[in-house]
């Protein structure tokens, strides 16, 4: 049990730091959009250049070039999901967090437990719907702004976070039969 205790405690340090790591990033991030909107002359396209990328015949836009050509709104539109996708992550780090709670305290088998389980499974149910949208709400904004013609949408069909969802659900329902029997167990005694 004290290994158990022990690994749940350096988890539950590197996920601290791991969030506020994410915070500093976006904030930093952010900062650099704003820059970028304002006109302070640096030439990245922010925070969100790696999001975004539009091939169209052998020519790449990305989100420097919207910028560059004095898209605001596009670039407002690309920041807002960039906040989005943050806030997303740094939810799905603060219940991996709670989930380490109980297993601290050498308690693997609280209803606490079984209840973050589930919630991460949702978050990944929630992660690929908000990925298939963001890709696309950014590829459709990216290209109206440039003023693209012919720009196809390339959203693929990625499904391995129903197969995350999916173990997530199981793993919540084996420590909530652990949950009883733990119950039992105690009752027992």
């Amino acid at each position: 049990m004290d290994k158990l205790c022990k690994t749940a405690r350096g988890l539950d340090v590197f996920f601290r730091v791991l969030f506020w790591l994410a915070v500093a990033m976006g904030a930093v991030m952010l900062i650099a959009d704003i820059a970028v909107l304002a006109g302070a002359g640096l030439n990245s396209g922010g925070s969100l250049q790696w999001l975004v990328t539009l091939d169209v015949n052998g020519t790449a836009y990305s989100m420097a070039d919207a910028a560059a050509d004095g898209l605001p709104g596009a670039f407002i539109t690309l920041s807002v999901l960039f906040v989005l996708s943050l806030a997303f992550g740094l939810c799905v780090l603060h219940v991996i967090r709670q989930l380490l709670r109980p297993m601290k305290e050498g308690h693997p088998f609280e209803s606490a437990v079984s209840r973050s389980l589930r919630r991460l499974g949702w978050l990944a149910v929630a992660y690929g719907v908000l990925e298939a949208v963001v890709a696309a709400i950014a590829q459709l904004v990216l290209s109206q702004a440039l003023n693209v013609t012919g720009a196809g949408m390339d959203v693929g069909y990625d499904l391995s976070w129903l197969l995350l969802a999916v173990l997530l659900f199981l793993f919540s329902y084996i420590f909530r039969y652990g949950e009883e029997l733990q119950r039992q167990a105690d009752e027992t005694l």
